[in-house]
């Protein structure tokens, strides 16, 4: 049986102007054939090639042929072959091709290998043709599972194939200058070896050879130093010469064959001749640029490679070979003395990759015990005989080496996951949604400290996914190392663990019960928050998995509940706010900063890892610089002012330029500090920018909504209507006309609340001129001096800058 196939079309034609190629795969021997074709059309003549191809030279008939639908394998000519020669044809069904999955598989191991080839030699993508073929005699060379460890070539033709004569794809070689009338041209001329351009199984002598115009006198594994303007084996050969530096060369690849160099100092001086005539060519003046230097930080992780060099032609210089090619390493010289001792210290304590691997260390041996003993103190399980139609989950150990900044070990991390990915929906689990707190919730509650002056505090849950009980019938079996000999019990889970799909969601069942139980109750606007309220005394508690925030006017009650907390849970008092979610919390004198400068030092601490090009750096430098203007940047909550909510909305008009599609902006003014922000783009398309910032108003006014819910709920209801500061007028009229607009009907109807929230004195719309706009910036870029203008009015500050 043989399985057939054709890849393509490729939008780069091959050297032989093919954009496709057949492929072939005998059933038994798994030996591959390819053909490269310039259209489809073309295989049929190669497919009634390879029959009597196989049949002449195998003394074999193909009985069996598995193809696609393809027309070129289905036409009425192909069907006639087919019955003359006794074949039987198999096709598969439309739209399954994993019904002729051999040569789908194959195909993908051909690419692979092709690809990897092409890469390391450097060469230009025309040359895919040669690595598809060269894919394919390497693949028949390569020992193969299937065959029991033999290589197709010798199931095919019953003795194990030679590899003496194969050489590196794209490795230097030299070939005969044939050319006649002038004695004084080099007798051999460069280029790339490109090897086993056949489907010649039994002859391997073809290896030396691109076509047969070309004899290769020399070749082996010495990558070749070229121009980077250099695609063609045959334009290789024309810049360069055979030089007593390349006799050296193929010296060192092959001793055999190189002939013995010369020590005639005449010879030597025609040499250095033709050597001087060559340079001395007119030099191409390019345009200057500027020496770009490795940034300090990065100097542990520059790699200072010594370039080959050719004083013949300069162009050599540049880097040969692939980009990071497998010869090159980092020497442990190029490292700093801090880094070498920090990677001495990492490299003397392995975290180990498998449960073998860290029962031979006591350190390992004596942590797992200590995971092990917490979890049964914890009451996480108990042994018990599996049910029968029960299926017990596996789990697995992970292991971590924390380090302190010197590169001393901190400690040892061994921690026991279940491997939760098996477990069944329905069965093993049921809901896993677990809701985290919003970061407007945050920003709301610490307005709300500043201007009545609480206190704000913060907890860290130890361990917190430990905590949840399962409600749900989960069976484990014992960790791998603390199962008893002949034991048949399993861990019949009774609390979570991490791995398992419920553990977040009970988690968070736990911790909000236990706050309910202490007189809290839960918002409605963000589940995540909880208020206790008992006559004077005011106390918020916001949740974001085992981050805690607590917020009130009493510290004697927020004490109380730290203390129950710790009742039930590990907690660790981390006293008044300075750090969540990555946002610094700094207290000064005029109230409350919030600012991310942290994470932004960390983006300028990372900027030039990813081996970044011109072009990127060139786009990226102007972020990083604004970046790097406002690192000390942040919202300034004041301590003077209202607690009224101001809402402002503003949108472009067909924006993008691919969809046409309008942008919204809005910000939510609470306190005299922004608290709510977006900029989204919309999910149609609006026929007039009044159509545009209607829909931004609506946007507007259900954010603004939900946040006056949650007001009222912290004990700041908004009495009077949320300004709504739009400019742009027809939009305005919209909102407070109830008349419905001829412009309008088509607009969707949940966007006509507006008019409602309107009518209910809930939301005002009010006129704003364009250039007192705060959502400006979230919708179209802005100069420079307008962008600092309406960030002094969104209390913007920075910090860190003297006034």
């Amino acid at each position: 049986m043989v399985h057939c196939d054709i890849w393509g079309g490729y939008r780069t034609p091959s050297l032989c102007h093919a954009n496709y190629f057949l492929t072939l795969v005998d059933d038994y021997s798994r030996t591959l054939w390819v053909y490269l074709i310039k259209q489809k059309s073309d295989a049929s003549t190669n497919l009634v090639y390879f029959c009597n191809m196989v049949e002449r030279q195998f003394g074999k008939k193909i009985k069996h042929l598995r193809c696609d639908n393809g027309g070129e394998f289905t036409s009425s000519q192909m069907k006639d072959f087919y019955g003359s020669q006794g074949i039987a044809l198999e096709t598969s069904c439309r739209y399954t091709p994993q019904q002729n999955g051999v040569v789908e598989r194959k195909h993908r191991h051909l690419l692979e290998v092709a690809r990897a080839i092409r890469f390391e030699a450097n060469l230009p993508i025309k040359f895919w043709g040669e690595c598809i073929l060269t894919a394919t005699y390497i693949i028949n060379c390569v020992p193969s599972k299937i065959l029991k460890n033999k290589t197709p070539y010798e199931v095919l033709l019953g003795k194990p194939p030679s590899y003496d004569h194969m050489r590196t794809f794209g490795c230097l070689a030299y070939y005969w200058n044939n050319t006649k009338g002038d004695k004084f041209e080099p007798r051999g001329k460069r280029g790339e070896s490109v090897p086993f351009g056949n489907n010649n199984l039994s002859n391997q002598s073809q290896a030396h050879k691109v076509n047969e115009d070309e004899e290769w006198v020399r070749g082996g594994d010495i990558p070749p130093v070229m121009d980077g303007n250099q695609t063609h084996v045959h334009e290789a050969a024309q810049n360069h010469t055979l030089g007593p530096q390349d006799e050296e060369a193929m010296q060192q690849a092959d001793n055999d064959e190189a002939p013995e160099p010369t020590n005639d100092p005449t010879h030597d001086q025609l040499e250095n001749n033709e050597e001087t005539d060559e340079t001395s060519e007119p030099v191409t003046h390019q345009r200057g640029t500027r020496v770009r230097t490795q940034p300090q930080h990065l100097k542990d992780y520059a790699v200072k490679l010594s370039p080959s060099v050719d004083h013949a032609n300069p162009s050599h210089n540049q880097a040969n070979h692939t980009v990071h090619p497998l010869a090159h390493y980092i020497s442990y010289e190029n490292f700093s003395t801090n880094h070498k001792a920090f990677m001495s210290a990492i490299d003397s304590h392995d975290e180990p990759k498998s449960f073998k691997q860290a029962s031979q260390d006591k350190r390992w041996q004596e942590d797992m015990q200590n995971e092990i003993k917490a979890l049964e103190q914890n009451d996480t399980w108990t042994l018990e005989e599996l049910p029968p139609g029960k299926k017990a989950i596996d789990s697995k150990w992970i292991y971590k080496v924390k380090h302190k900044p010197n590169g001393e070990v901190e400690r040892y991390k061994a921690r026991l996951i279940a491997k939760g990915y098996t477990q069944l929906e329905g069965v093993d689990y049921h809901d896993t949604f677990a809701p985290v707190a919003k970061l407007v919730t945050m920003r709301a509650l610490l307005v709300l400290a500043v201007k009545r002056s609480w206190y704000t505090h913060q907890l860290d849950v130890n361990n917190a996914f430990l905590h949840g009980d399962l409600e749900e019938e989960v069976y484990m079996k014992v960790p791998q190392g603390f199962a008893r000999e002949n034991e048949s019990r399993v861990c019949r889970l009774r609390k979570s663990i991490y791995g398992l799909k419920q553990a977040s969601r009970n988690r968070y069942h736990k911790f909000t019960s236990s706050l309910m139980n202490l007189g809290y109750k839960q918002s409605v606007a963000d589940p995540s928050l909880f208020i206790y309220k008992r006559g004077k005394v005011h106390v918020a508690a916001l949740i974001y998995v085992d981050d805690v925030i607590i917020v009130g006017n009493d510290l004697d009650q927020i004490q109380d509940t730290k203390k129950e907390l710790h009742q039930q849970f590990t907690i660790k008092d981390l006293g008044s706010l300075k750090y969540f979610l990555g946002i610094e919390v700094v207290q000064i004198k005029d109230g409350m900063v919030l600012s991310q400068r942290k994470y932004t030092l960390d983006i300028l601490r990372d900027m030039g890892l990813e081996d970044p090009k011109q072009p990127h750096l060139e786009a990226a430098i102007r972020v990083v610089r604004y970046l790097k203007s406002t690192l000390g940047q942040g919202i300034l909550l004041p301590k003077e002012g209202g607690t009224q909510l101001i809402t402002y909305c503003d949108s472009d008009w067909m924006g993008c330029p691919f969809t046409r599609r309008s942008r919204t902006g809005y910000v939510l003014m609470f306190g005299g500090a922004p608290v709510s922000w977006k900029s989204k783009k919309q999910s149609v398309v609006s026929r007039s920018s009044a159509e545009a910032e209607y829909r931004a108003m609506a946007a507007t006014v259900s954010e603004a909504l939900w946040f006056r819910w949650l007001l009222t709920e912290l004990d700041a209801t908004q009495d009077s209507p949320t300004i709504m500061f739009c400019d742009n007028e027809a939009a305005r009229h919209i909102a407070n006309n109830l008349v419905f607009h001829e412009r309008t009907k088509h607009v969707e109807m949940d966007c006509h609340f507006v008019r409602e929230r309107v009518e209910s004195k809930e939301i005002l719309p009010t006129y704003i001129k364009s250039q007192s706009q705060l959502a400006d910036l979230l919708t179209k870029p802005l100069g420079g001096p307008h962008l600092h203008n309406l960030l002094s009015k969104l209390n913007i500050s920075n910090l860190h800058v003297s006034t």
